[in-house]
């Protein structure tokens, strides 16, 4: 499942957003999409969800913790390294 414009969308302006928190002291800013959670939850029982992004780790680790909050409906991720 792709991270980025698929369950969520990164914002880097001042718009208001759904999602606003920082960690490690970097400030993260994003929409998550119409029923993201409810697709995951659905999906999860029938595959294993695993989400990639061409983004750093960095970048993809907290957002998708803050997707998995207290279900794990996602088992892991790939992300920039793991590109060719």
């Amino acid at each position: 499942m792709d991270l980025d414009e698929t369950l969520i969308h990164s914002v880097f302006t001042n718009d208001k957003t759904d999602v606003k928190f920082t960690h490690k002291g970097d400030e993260f800013k994003f929409n998550v999409r119409p029923y993201c959670y409810e697709f995951l939850s659905n999906m999860s029982q029938y595959y294993n969800v695993y989400v990639f992004t061409a983004g750093t780790h960095d970048y993809a680790e907290p957002i998708i913790n803050y997707l998995n909050q207290k279900k794990k409906t996602i088992l892991g991720f790939l992300h920039r390294k793991n590109c060719m």
